[in-house]
């Protein structure tokens, strides 16, 4: 059995489920996910809630009983059945990813196994890459003005623009990327693509109504336009062809999930305040980062 413990919001849970569904796929083993983060949340964390209902996924969930196989959800001896697996003494296998580099035990692991990480690279899951499009490739609601605006972002040499704020305005490990990163970017795109239109997609439409009023070629998309969940955010996202994205793990999806086939993606060089952390296994090495 392959458990997964899903944490964050969409973006997060879409990378811990297509790796969890990877190390499943090789070990032939079942997939559960873990939900109990999201009624028990640390102190301090953002709220989040469950949001992978939103796919083509026929999920189970792991029960509290065989939560407790792995050392979690109030067992006694939960601490040091954690440690014991950290250290490989125990079964079931204890995973987790803490430096945010590819762990090269994940693909090594058999057995029972519990994976506590964020597993943000396409590495843990790239051997069953069409797998992974099909089962998270937003559909969209199918509402008339989100469908209108779809195919108008299909007919142009459209690029997306994600403009992440909201709680990383006062966040110092990620930290929030300004107007000099998304002005750089642009120049880098009319450089060498013609007749470019650019569509903006943010948690803040009016600081990004403001900042971008003076771009005639630009976009900015309200959340008349996000759907619940924001699924028709991320289907219209994906729907462009071309990608400025911040550091952001549903921009860094939507990109990912666009099957343009010379589309160019520009995500920025430092994706976390801290420069000394190594996100070279985050983004893909054909995306340009500035």
């Amino acid at each position: 059995m392959i458990v997964v413990k899903l944490m964050g919001g969409l973006g997060n849970q879409m990378f811990q489920y297509a790796a969890g569904r990877a190390l499943a796929h090789a070990n032939k083993d079942v997939l559960k996910l873990d939900l109990s983060h999201y009624s028990n949340p640390p102190p301090g964390c953002v709220p989040r809630k469950y949001e992978l209902y939103n796919f083509n996924i026929k999920p189970e969930f792991a029960t509290d009983e065989e939560l407790q196989r792995f050392g979690r959800h109030g067992s006694p001896k939960r601490l040091l059945t954690r440690v014991k697996q950290l250290l490989g003494c125990v079964q079931p296998c204890y995973l987790t990813d803490p430096d945010i580099k590819f762990n090269p035990r994940f693909k090594k692991a058999t057995g029972d196994i519990y994976l506590d990480g964020y597993w943000q690279s396409t590495k843990y899951f790239e051997e069953i890459e069409g797998t992974i499009r099909t089962e998270l490739q937003p559909l969209g609601s199918g509402d008339d003005h989100v469908a209108r605006l779809c195919e108008e972002i299909k007919g142009s040499n459209s690029v997306c623009i994600n403009v992440r704020r909201g709680d990383f305005l006062n966040n110092s490990f990620h930290g929030c990327l300004g107007m000099d990163y998304f002005g750089e970017g642009r120049k880098l795109l009319d450089a060498s693509l013609k007749n470019t239109r650019y569509y903006v997609f943010s948690d803040d439409v009016a600081w990004c109504r403001e900042q971008f009023s003076g771009s005639p070629d630009t976009t900015v998309v309200g959340h008349e336009y996000a759907g619940p969940d924001f699924m028709d955010y991320l289907f219209l996202m994906t729907s462009c062809r071309h990608f400025i994205i911040p550091n952001s793990s549903f921009a860094w999806w939507a990109a990912w999930l666009c099957s343009h086939p010379e589309k160019r993606v520009i995500a920025p060089l430092r994706w976390f305040n801290d420069p000394k952390i190594d996100t070279s296994d985050l983004v893909p090495g054909s995306w340009l980062r500035i």
